[in-house]
């Protein structure tokens, strides 16, 4: 411990005493830790952690799949969800889900926020309790026994002042009084941080929702102890095969058991992952700088060492004091990484990064041991060959030449060319995959979504059943018929129309499809799935959708007049490829011969149903619903005040207001905010955003990627130039003699200059091709993050070799003309 304590005194010292190699090697060191650091911390708090709930490790979502028609993960219908709950024996509990929309009225103001409707054993099934109360029981997922809820700690307080006990509080949701029960302990989120209280999932036995027909329900379940993935999934395929075989609806439904903590990462986990690795490159570069700055450091010390050597000191020793002068080196940069990845992780969730489990990233006691274990790694791997390579040299040799000399230090040599070598190889790879990066994101931004973003104002209007009724449509289409007129007019508005499902929100319904004339499909196996959207107002003008063909929808089409529709160019394509759609008809449904009874509500006459024919007026451009990186699909569009079925009136009661403005969008917020209160002042409005805000979000994972690569890949190469122009000065001090030797003798000062030159661009035109190779193997793992961009794109490959060459020719010009100035006359005395 005695002879420790010296090692570090004698290192502290030897650091203070050259403050600027110090600072240099802290800094490149911090740059390197720093960003490991907060990218850790994003990758522990998304991948690594445990989800938090007990044994998180055993909780699965578990799936409808249709195969046939491209669905992979979708929910369940609500009989089938019964028959999985009382016959798997794979799980210890199930419980069915969906998050719900509702308005919450009271003296605090109508509010908006997100619930869900869930079967009794959820909380069960995620093995948390309520903090205060109760959870909801099996009995009140009877339809009228269902007005009970468990509140999350965030409305509780908020709403209830977080009074210490429950003592029958009610909260008034969507028209209707629900007796709190309970509150959740704080924390709890599930299945995302927006909700804001669960509630029994009950449905009237009348209701569509009670039917196999509507797939709606997400299902979480818990295994049993000793059961797999896969014994839950074949369990569970079996019963939902039995589901079938009485059931006259859809039959090839499938299933898919998927662990929760993968769902709940998603596409993220590729993306961190290749971040992770550009930032342990950062790292790797700079490690070999630093080992190249000691072993400068160690080739001054030469003597010093030979002496310490010659005196009797034993090899281990002085390799000890070295590793300790780079531990001393490790643990600043370390400190100051901390430092830099407290700042980083909150600049990172400071741009609002579409990444999950965000509320969750923080550097925490992990990151902290993470830390310092990289930091004591990094101490061993930059100080290690040095301090080996210092004790090597003939120390006899060294004291007679003084540390100088054509044969001082010759393998010193190699392992800083080699250094070099490698980072310049490194830096080439994370340049290239940040300039494919970038490459994709700039195409994405080129990309037409089929409509104009610019002046573009939206909000969510969701109407609660308990004042608009399914059954009283005129309710619901006479609030957003007033709504768009009251704000078309106002100063400042252009238009301004409704949808129900607005582009880059991840809205919208998809329902079977058919089209008049056509021979009918024998099962319903066959018949497609069609994306519809229902809109009023002026909603194509207010977007500048470009109309094709025909015309749009528009305010004369009203329940009285003839039902018609819009369709996109890819509806047009697939099903009317050589003829003119206009005129056509179509509906939303199967041929009636194949509607099962079950699918609808009692009282319905199923073989007197007909579904409403729609006239297809006109044809429209093709709109990126679903991002700028995904293909369109074929659309329909539908007047809103036209109902969808002569039988069951389905005006939506849910709809984006749009409106296009003439002046900045978020200024006329209070405006349309003050016209839809006037029309009902108990009605909340959410979701208000800019459409170029909503683009920008749904781009927000890439533009991060970009973002990141970009500043790693910058950092790579200015630390690469860095480890260049190192030891290109080393060289040229270390061949002081032999230049004054070679101009005394005649040399050209060019001569000088090619000779630093060609032996620097030598060592980065290994570097780039040995990087060359090995990005060509590492970026086609990008694959999938790329957007119109190939992993092996031969532009963005030849322009960042380009870029490294020059800037490698920059850093050896600066060292090779310093060495053209050196006096013959002072070299040959100096030496």
């Amino acid at each position: 411990m005695h002879s420790l304590i010296q090692d570090l005194r004698y290192g502290a010292r030897m650091l203070l005493k050259k403050p600027g190699y110090t600072l240099i090697a802290v800094i490149t060191l911090s740059l390197g830790i720093g960003a490991n650091t907060a990218i850790f911390s994003v990758v522990n708090a998304v991948l690594l952690r445990p989800l938090p709930y007990p044994e998180s490790e055993r909780l699965m979502m578990i799936y409808a799949t249709d195969l046939s028609r491209g669905f992979a993960n979708m929910g369940i219908n609500l009989p089938d969800f019964r028959e999985w709950r009382a016959r798997n024996r794979s799980f210890e509990a199930v419980a069915a889900f969906s998050v719900e929309g509702y308005n919450i009225s009271g003296n605090e103001g109508p509010e908006r926020v997100a619930g869900v409707v869930a079967s009794a054993d959820l909380f069960r099934t995620m093995s948390v309790d309520p903090a205060q109360g109760r959870a909801f029981l099996r009995e009140e997922e009877q339809y009228g026994r269902h007005r009970v809820v468990v509140l999350s700690d965030g409305l509780w307080r908020r709403r209830f002042g977080g009074q210490t006990r429950l003592n029958g509080q009610t909260l008034k949701l969507n028209g209707e009084v629900f007796t709190v029960i309970g509150v959740m302990p704080r924390g709890f989120q599930f299945p995302n941080q927006n909700v804001m209280f669960w509630a029994p999932l009950a449905v009237a036995d009348e209701s569509v929702y009670n039917k196999r027909g509507s797939f709606w329900l997400n299902v979480v379940g818990r295994l049993k102890k000793g059961m797999t993935a896969t014994q839950a999934q074949s369990d569970m395929a079996g019963i939902q095969r039995q589901n079938e075989e009485g059931s006259k609806g859809f039959t090839g439904i499938g299933v898919n058991v998927a662990p929760l903590h993968k769902t709940t990462v998603g596409d993220a986990r590729r993306g961190l992952l290749v971040l992770l690795s550009a930032v342990l490159f950062v790292l790797l570069i700079a490690c070999a700088n630093v080992a190249n700055l000691l072993l400068a450091r160690a080739s001054a010390r030469r003597r010093e060492i030979a002496v310490r050597m010659a005196l009797g000191a034993a090899r281990g020793r002085i390799v000890r004091q070295l590793l300790t002068e780079s531990l001393l080196l490790g643990l600043l940069g370390g400190a100051a990484g901390l430092l830099l990845a407290f700042w980083g992780v909150d600049a990172l969730i400071g741009l609002e990064p579409n990444l999950p489990r965000l509320g969750e990233i923080r550097v925490d006691s992990t990151a902290l041991a993470f830390t310092l274990g990289l930091s004591l790694l990094v101490s061993l791997v930059f100080g290690l060959a040095p301090a080996l390579q210092s004790t090597r040299d003939d120390f006899n040799e060294s004291i007679k030449e003084g540390g100088r000399g054509p044969r001082a230090g010759v393998r010193g040599r190699r392992l800083r060319n080699a250094l070099v070598v490698a980072e310049t190889a490194l830096a080439l790879v994370l340049l290239v995959s940040a300039g494919l990066m970038i490459n994709s994101l700039l195409r994405l931004l080129r990309v037409d979504p089929g409509f104009r973003t610019d002046n573009l104002l939206t909000m969510r209007i969701s109407l609660p059943e308990d004042k608009y009724p399914g059954n009283r449509p005129d309710l619901i289409l006479g609030f957003y018929r007033r709504l768009v007129e009251r704000v078309a007019p106002l100063p400042g508005v252009e238009s301004a129309g409704l949808t129900s499902a607005l582009p880059f929100t991840n809205s919208g319904w998809s329902q079977l499809f058919s089209v008049e004339g056509r021979p009918a499909p024998k099962s319903l196996e066959e018949v497609p799935v069609m994306q519809f959207r229902k809109i009023s107002g002026d909603y194509f003008n207010t977007l500048a959708i470009p109309l094709i063909k025909g015309r749009y929808l528009n305010r004369d089409d009203t329940c009285d007049a003839l039902p018609v529709a819009v369709i996109n160019e890819s509806l047009a394509r697939l099903y009317f490829p050589n003829e003119d759609p206009i005129g056509k008809r179509v509906w939303l449904g199967p041929p009636e011969e194949l509607i099962p009874s079950e699918w609808f509500p009692r009282g319905i006459d199923v073989k007197g149903l007909r579904f409403t024919r729609w006239t297809v007026v006109g044809v429209v451009k093709d709109v990126l619903h679903k991002g700028l990186n995904l293909q369109s699909q074929p659309e329909i569009y539908l007047p809103n005040e036209q109902n969808g079925n002569n039988k069951i009136p389905d005006a939506s009661r849910g709809m984006y207001l749009v409106v296009r403005t003439t002046t900045n969008p978020p200024s006329l917020t209070a405006a349309v905010r003050r016209q839809i209160f006037e029309i009902d002042k108990e009605q909340p409005v959410t979701d208000v955003a800019t459409m170029e805000r909503l683009v920008a979000m749904s781009l927000s994972q890439s533009r991060l990627s970009a973002l990141l690569l970009a500043i790693f890949g910058a950092v790579a190469l200015i630390l690469a130039a860095v480890g260049v122009y190192g030891v290109m000065s080393y060289v040229g001090a270390e061949r002081t003699h032999e230049i004054g030797v070679r101009m005394a003798l005649g040399a050209a000062r060019r001569d000088v200059l090619w000779l630093i030159i060609s032996r620097g661009m030598a060592l980065a035109g290994a570097g780039v091709l040995i990087g060359l190779a090995g990005a060509l193997a590492l970026t086609r793992l990008m694959k999938t993050l790329l957007f119109a961009v190939s992993a092996t794109d031969p532009l963005t490959f030849s322009a960042i070799a380009s870029l490294l060459a020059v800037v490698a020719l920059l850093a050896c010009w600066i060292p090779a003309r310093r060495a053209t100035k050196v006096d013959p006359m002072t070299a040959l005395r100096c030496e």
